[in-house]
């Protein structure tokens, strides 16, 4: 099997093999949640037409080689076996097959914003443990297409006027992607979260509406790069990345790169993967 035959094999295909089954899916698209790591909201997308994959959590991607690479940790040999195994076995039906380009548009339409009022979303809100009116400061309600299909979700704008939106069974964006930033008071520290769930439940935590110290919301881990050389002009940087192999991971290459860095998810949360994950465990009752 050459190279061109292991990325014909839909990835949509081998992931259902597996049993690992989208959330969402049309004619060009479908989401996932990350078989990479562990997340409950969708952010594993699958381009139909192209046959690649883009896990929005740790800004990276590729083609089902690279994607059997990373779920099972081993080389490319290793990968092409376990393809050619998977390809040989009852479970491979067939190549992937590509809808027209005249019918491909997979962009995301912003259709409406306003302040959240959905009681959809509310609820949303109510689960993770965030006060509406505390999402209401940074979020809005959004409602926006993806080809045909219609949805209403809440919206964080990032710092290039695109927005990282989220419902209760989908996590995506517009562009451009980017980080966002959020001012604080004091200059001489700087926080630095993932996701914008986690520095809203740093705020219930903390009891306080705005962060006392200049804030980064990454959206994205792929951002980490950008935001090396701007910590250098503070003093401490506060991570709140996530417990997981990629957070772990950008939060060594931050603190290589400061001087003065304090992980604060394993001072707060260290038995839990994210602060949001952490604020509904001591919650619950």
């Amino acid at each position: 099997m050459n190279y061109k035959e292991v990325c014909e094999i839909p990835i949509t295909d081998y992931l259902s093999a597996l049993g690992v089954f989208s959330s969402t899916i049309n004619k060009t698209d479908a989401w996932y949640c990350s078989p990479i790591r562990k997340e409950n909201t969708p952010s594993f997308h699958v381009n139909l037409y192209k046959n690649n994959w883009y896990d929005h959590g740790i800004g990276q991607g590729g083609n089902i080689l690279t994607l059997v690479m990373m779920m099972s940790n081993i080389s490319v040999n290793e990968a092409l076996v376990k393809i050619e195994n998977y390809r040989s076995s009852s479970s491979y039906l067939s190549p992937v097959r590509k809808p027209s380009k005249a019918k491909l548009k997979s962009a995301i339409t912003i259709l409406d914003l306003s302040q959240i009022q959905n009681q959809n979303i509310i609820n949303y809100l109510k689960k993770r443990k965030i006060p509406l009116s505390l999402a209401r400061l940074y979020l809005q309600e959004v409602v926006f297409s993806i080809k045909d299909n219609r949805y209403t979700g809440i919206a964080l704008r990032n710092d290039k006027g695109g927005y990282e939106i989220r419902t209760p069974h989908l996590k995506t964006s517009t562009s451009p992607k980017f980080l966002t930033t959020i001012d604080g008071s004091g200059m001489q520290c700087i926080n630095i979260f993932e996701g914008v769930f986690d520095f809203l439940s740093a705020l219930v935590y903390f009891k306080r509406e705005r962060p006392n110290q200049q804030t980064i919301i990454l959206n994205s881990l792929s951002f980490i790069k950008d935001v090396i050389p701007f910590i250098k002009n503070y003093s401490r940087l506060n991570l709140f990345l996530d417990n997981d192999h990629a957070g772990t991971m950008a939060t060594e290459r931050l603190c290589s790169n400061h001087f003065d860095t304090y992980n604060q998810s394993q001072i707060i949360h260290q038995d839990f993967k994210d602060f949001n994950e952490f604020l509904v465990g001591i919650n619950q009752h």
